[in-house]
């Protein structure tokens, strides 16, 4: 059976009977971008092993919904294709001058989806699953080091792939989730759904809960009384180059769908960053 869309205001199972493992996200996830030497002579480019970052920030969230949490896992491979070496104990290589290298880094992901412990004793109605955290990838400060040296980056992008596995432990399954990697400063998304798949696709997450909620609230208006409260957005933080700070709303395109298959739902995209430097 294909996963078909999520339609506003589904009545849905029990997602989970009390507190437990709704399903789990695995996949893999590749870095790649040129660096080019603009220095009229050579240099040796350190690249960084471990110093990978990586964080998780929340996004807007509702009440229509129950919310399953994704922690932050993730597994590094790096991979530098036998180009590098190592000067003075750092692993890199060189570059003559006018030269352009492809470098990519590439790693395994892993989320176990999970809702807040409750005790089935009484009547609820549960709204679909939603996840309402990303995980944020930003090495823009590492390139910006790289750019200073006069050394520039291009083509920068992100590449994930991967599925979600239902938990036998729910026959039905119904799920909001935000792309689960996603570039900090990205510029454009791509979704990859092959010749048959389902498109379980939304452009934004935030339009789709606000929207979610809009017709929550013309059914019920008593129940939202709350429904304009700003504190519901999920603010991020930037510091522009003037120093001073600006808050602007973080938002990611999403899947959503509701299965009863065991059989994985996967998925792939790309992000592209234009402003590393």
């Amino acid at each position: 059976m294909r996963p078909y869309i999520l339609l506003f205001l589904i009545i849905t199972l029990p997602l989970v009977s009390g507190g437990s493992t709704i399903g789990t996200i695995e996949g893999y996830w590749k870095i790649s971008y040129d660096i080019t030497n603009t220095n009229p002579y050579t240099v040796f480019v350190a690249v960084p092993y471990y110093d990978i970052d990586f964080f998780s920030i929340p996004l807007k969230s509702s009440k229509d919904f129950t919310t399953a949490n994704m922690p932050v896992i993730y597994f590094v491979n790096q991979d530098y294709g036998g180009i590098y070496t190592t000067l003075n104990g750092e692993l890199g290589f060189w570059m003559p001058p006018y030269t352009t290298v492809k470098v990519h880094r590439e790693g395994d992901l892993l989320y176990v989806l999970n809702t807040a412990n409750t005790t089935q004793n009484k009547y609820r109605v549960a709204g679909p699953a939603l996840v309402s955290n990303t995980v944020i990838f930003d090495e823009k400060e590492q390139m910006d080091l790289l750019y200073k040296k006069g050394v520039k980056v291009d083509n920068y992008r992100l590449y994930v792939r991967g599925k979600f596995l239902k938990s036998q432990d729910s026959d039905v399954v119904s799920m909001v989730i935000p792309a689960p990697l996603v570039l900090k400063n990205y510029n454009k998304f791509n979704k990859i759904v092959g010749k048959g798949d389902a498109d379980i696709w939304v452009n934004s997450y935030n339009d789709y809960i606000k929207g979610h909620e809009k017709i929550s609230y013309k059914k019920h208006p008593e129940l939202y009384d709350a429904f304009n409260d700003d504190t519901l957005i999920p603010k991020m933080l930037t510091e522009p180059d003037d120093g001073s700070m600006n808050i602007k709303l973080f938002d990611v395109p999403a899947m959503v769908f509701t299965t009863t298959d065991n059989t994985p739902i996967e998925f792939s995209y790309i992000m592209y960053s234009y402003d590393t430097n």
